[in-house]
């Protein structure tokens, strides 16, 4: 967990509200609270996983062989889909722990999704994420997206109409095309594969799958106490950028509530990066700066601000 004194540093805005759910036949909302039952669903137990209390009950995972199968699919039948996890992954020195796949929502091998993580070794995770649909399937590797482990964390993956996008505590990170039609039926494994392989060691706590595409402002706001103090002490934020979508350039507009280290970097679509706009300390101020995107290909594009390990993203598209 951060020390105080980082706290009151610079920190990322996540910007959430509540959406209510009574009612709503297309939402499914999974607490993993205990292990012989998921949302009265059955489950078949591996290994040994536990309850345990870190700001509100969860189930925690070795990462050797623990793990839950839930006989139920919730993602099926659904045109258009949001899933979000909430989950505390543990840093792990054992390379059988690097790539860890904890949410696996599967009709047959041939149609699935994941949401995996992998370790960087210094503390750190990146968002994997999956969809294969027979011969169509798109891997989203986030791995200039890091963030620490040990910390409570929220997790999206967005499908519809072609596209798939995937957040981290409510920023987006990656997005790609892939052909998928509903799942009608099948399985969901919790910490592991379904295989019974890439087992995940830390906690997860909810797990909700919603029939359509929700706005990072509509995620789950179940965090823990921690991330809720970090978000009500927010210093900066980034806005937009106009014109989006832009021709030769577009103007990135943020704000920064006291000083920092702050650094405003361009990511492609494959998530590589293509120019750093800002590296450094900036005072408290509202800045506005130009991109000049004339020598790129047209495309989708990121822009992140970044202070130490908090990042925001914002998506761009570039046409020619």
């Amino acid at each position: 967990m951060p020390n105080i004194n980082r706290m009151l540093q610079c920190v990322l805005i996540f910007t959430f509200s509540v959406m209510a759910q009574s009612g709503d036949a297309s939402v499914e909302t999974w607490e993993i609270d205990n292990i012989s039952s998921v949302a009265g669903y059955s489950t078949t137990v591996l290994g040994n996983p536990v309850v345990v209390e870190d700001d509100g009950k969860a189930v925690e995972f070795d990462g050797v062989d623990d793990g839950l199968i839930v006989n139920a699919n919730p993602v099926a039948g659904a045109q258009a889909f949001t899933v979000e996890v909430i989950f505390k992954p543990y840093a792990s020195a054992s390379p059988d722990n690097i790539e860890q796949r904890f949410v696996h929502m599967q009709e047959s091998d041939d149609r699935r999704l994941l949401i995996e993580l992998r370790l960087t070794g210094d503390g750190h995770w990146f968002l994997d994420t999956f969809i294969k649909d027979g011969a169509s399937s798109r891997t989203l590797y986030a791995e200039n997206f890091p963030h620490p482990a040990g910390e409570w964390a929220h997790a999206a993956l967005v499908y519809d109409n072609g596209m798939m996008r995937h957040y981290v505590n409510g920023a987006e990170e990656m997005s790609g095309q892939v052909l998928y039609a509903p799942m009608q039926s099948g399985q969901t494994s919790i910490g592991v594969r379904l295989n019974q392989r890439s087992w995940y060691k830390g906690a997860i706590r909810l797990l909700r799958v919603t029939h359509h595409v929700l706005s990072p402002e509509e995620f789950m706001t179940e965090l823990s106490h921690v991330q809720q103090n970090e978000v009500n002490r927010q210093t900066y934020r980034l806005i937009r950028n106009y014109p989006n979508p832009f021709n030769t350039s577009t103007v990135i507009h943020y704000n920064v509530s006291e000083q920092c280290a702050i650094q405003v970097s361009v990511f492609d679509i494959a998530g590589r990066e293509v120019d750093t706009l800002v590296d450094g300390i900036q005072p408290a101020g509202e800045y506005r700066m130009k991109w000049d995107a004339s020598l790129f290909n047209s495309g989708s594009y990121q822009c992140r601000i970044r202070e130490g390990e908090h990042a925001q993203t914002i998506q761009m598209l570039h046409i020619k």
